[in-house]
C-alpha cells in the first residue's frame, strides 16, 4: 500500500457504493413497494398459493435491511488478498480485516444478485432471474452453512479481553480459519497451486435440507429452468396447452409467462437474504469485538480496510449494538428472521 494515498479517518466508501446499479435498482426511484411490484408480477402466475402477499413483504423488508447493510458501516477500499501458499502473520487487524473483507465481499455479491433476479423477474426475462436467484441461493446456502460453525467457537471467547486477544493472534483460532478456508476455496486450480479446496455447494444444499426440506426443491427447480432442454424451457412459458391440429403445443409467451418458476424464484430471493443478512451482521460482530477488545485505534490503514475501529468512550460503539463505548459489553445481534 507504499503507493496509495490514503484518505484522513471517517472517510468511507459507503456513498460510492450507494451509487451502484444494483443498489439504485433495489432502491426503486419510483416509489413502489417490492411487495406491490411482485404482486403484480404474479398477479396471474399458476398455482400461486393464497399467503403469498405476506411473503411479497418479507422480501420487501429484507431488501429495506440488505440496503440498511450497504449504509450501515464503512466499506472497505481495500480487501484483505493473500496468495497461495503466502505467509502472513494473525495479529488484530489482519484478523478483523479478514471478517471485514468476506463481510463486504458477500454483501456486494448479495446486492448484485438480487438486483438482478428482481430486475429480471419484473421485465419479465425468467431465465435471467433464475440464473442470479440460482447464484444468489447458492451463496446463500453458503453463508448458512458457515455460519453457526464460525459463531460457536466465538461466543466461548466472546466476553474475555485475554481470550479474544489470544485468539486474534493465533493461527489456531476456529474462527478465523473457517472463514478464511471458505472465502479462499476454490476448484478451479489444481491442488498443487496451494488454494484451498472449495466445498461442492451441493454438500452444502444437503446439509441444509435436513434443516428446510424445501430447499433442494427451489434449487433444483432454479436449475432447472436454465438447463438448455426442452422441458426445462417449457416451465418458462405459459402454462396453456392446445391441441393444434395433431400436434399438442403450449403458449409461447417470452416475457408474459405465468409460470410457477415466478413462485420459486420469488421463494429463493425471500429465504436467501433471511439466511445473508444476519451473516453478514454477525461477520461484522466478531470484527468489531477484536477491534474492540484489542484496542485497534482508528488510523490511515484501518480506514481502507474498512475496520469497525474502537470509538471514544461517550460515542456509540462500532459493534452496532446501539451503547456508548464504556459501557458496551458487545452483544451477539439478535435473530431477526424466520424461514
Amino acid at each position: 500500500m507504499d503507493d496509495v494515498n490514503p484518505p484522513k479517518f471517517g472517510i468511507a466508501r459507503t456513498d460510492e457504493v450507494t451509487e451502484l446499479p444494483s443498489v439504485r435498482k433495489l432502491q426503486r426511484s419510483d416509489g413502489i413497494t417490492w411487495a406491490t411490484t411482485l404482486a403484480q408480477v404474479l398477479a396471474d402466475t399458476f398455482g400461486a398459493p393464497e399467503g403469498v402477499t405476506e411473503n411479497l413483504e418479507h422480501v420487501s423488508n429484507l431488501v429495506s435491511l440488505l440496503l440498511d447493510e450497504v449504509r450501515l458501516h464503512p466499506l472497505p477500499s481495500f480487501v484483505v488478498h493473500a496468495r497461495p501458499k503466502g505467509s502472513f502473520t494473525i495479529n488484530p487487524v489482519f484478523f478483523a480485516a479478514t471478517m471485514a473483507s468476506h463481510r463486504a465481499e458477500r454483501l456486494i455479491q448479495a446486492v448484485e444478485l438480487a438486483a438482478g433476479a428482481l430486475d429480471a423477474l419484473e421485465s419479465g426475462a425468467l431465465q435471467l432471474s433464475a440464473v442470479a436467484a440460482r447464484a444468489l441461493f447458492e451463496l446463500a446456502v453458503v453463508c448458512e452453512d458457515l455460519h453457526q460453525p464460525m459463531l460457536e467457537p466465538w461466543r466461548k471467547i466472546h466476553g474475555s479481553v485475554a481470550r479474544v486477544h489470544a485468539a486474534a493472534n493465533s493461527a489456531n483460532c476456529e474462527t478465523f480459519n473457517l472463514v478464511w478456508t471458505v472465502r479462499n476455496g476454490t476448484r478451479y486450480y489444481p491442488d498443487d497451486h496451494g488454494w484451498e479446496h472449495a466445498t461442492s455447494v451441493l454438500s452444502r444444499l444437503d446439509r441444509f435440507s435436513k434443516r428446510y426440506t424445501a430447499a433442494r426443491d427451489i434449487y433444483d427447480m432454479l436449475c432447472d429452468a436454465t438447463h438448455p432442454n426442452i422441458e426445462s424451457h417449457a416451465t418458462l412459458w405459459r402454462t396453456q396447452y392446445a391441441d393444434i391440429g395433431e400436434v399438442h403445443g403450449i403458449r409461447f409467451e417470452p416475457g408474459r409467462s405465468n409460470s410457477k418458476i415466478k413462485l420459486y424464484i420469488v421463494e429463493a430471493i425471500r429465504l436467501s437474504l433471511s439466511m445473508i443478512i444476519p451473516f453478514l451482521r454477525d461477520l461484522w460482530w466478531v470484527a468489531a469485538d477484536v477491534t474492540n477488545m484489542c484496542n485497534v485505534t482508528p488510523n490511515d490503514h484501518t480506514v481502507l480496510l474498512g475496520l469497525p475501529a474502537r470509538a471514544k468512550r461517550n460515542e456509540l460503539c462500532s459493534c452496532n449494538s446501539g451503547q456508548v463505548t464504556r459501557v458496551c459489553t458487545h452483544p451477539e445481534p439478535e435473530g431477526l428472521f424466520k424461514q
